[in-house]
């Protein structure tokens, strides 16, 4: 189980670069830069750390009060229950 944020909706509604769509696409508007290690979890990570880092910096807000400000861009993953196998019986 995690808590997750969705940030390319909160990029699209700031109007800065509201054209940008996909991560790859928002880092290099909002950052400057085109992200290294695309599609991979350590690369996608990271520029979503750059991405996040970048809009609080220049609108001036801290990361919790994004999450504040963007409720349904906010989630939580759950623990599936694990079906008995006939195996197992």
């Amino acid at each position: 189980e995690y808590r997750y944020f969705d940030i390319e909706p909160v990029c699209r509604s700031l109007g800065d670069y509201s054209k940008a769509r996909g991560l790859a696409k928002c880092v290099e508007d909002w950052c400057g830069e085109i992200p290294e290690h695309q599609h991979r979890s350590d690369g996608d990570a990271l520029a979503t750390m750059r991405l996040m880092e970048a809009i609080c910096k220049a609108k001036h807000v801290t990361p919790q009060m994004l999450l504040e400000a963007y409720p349904e861009c906010c989630g939580q993953t759950y623990r599936k229950k694990k079906k008995k196998s006939l195996c197992s019986l």
